[in-house]
């Protein structure tokens, strides 16, 4: 999903639960993104912080990344403001 707005856009791919699989789908798609879109599109992943936590890879991927956990029914998201600076 994308936001319209000034550029760079901000392209969202979203992980909502924790398996790996799931993430590498994600990683692919905001890569390809990413490429075609050139410098017009910032990509940012949104992913459980429990998976992101556990994989120290994802610190080094060339994406912004978004934690979220769970407070009750509330999502709280860990570095939202960062990765749409």
């Amino acid at each position: 999903m994308s936001l319209r707005g000034a550029r760079p856009q901000p392209l969202f791919a979203v992980v909502t639960d924790d398996q790996a699989d799931g993430l590498a789908q994600a990683v692919g798609s905001l890569s390809l993104a990413a490429v075609r879109g050139g410098s017009g599109v910032r990509p940012v992943l949104v992913a459980p912080a429990t998976l992101v936590d556990r994989d120290p890879a994802v610190a080094a991927l060339p994406v912004a990344c978004v934690k979220f956990r769970w407070r009750g029914a509330r999502a709280i998201f860990d570095g939202l403001d960062d990765a749409l600076a």
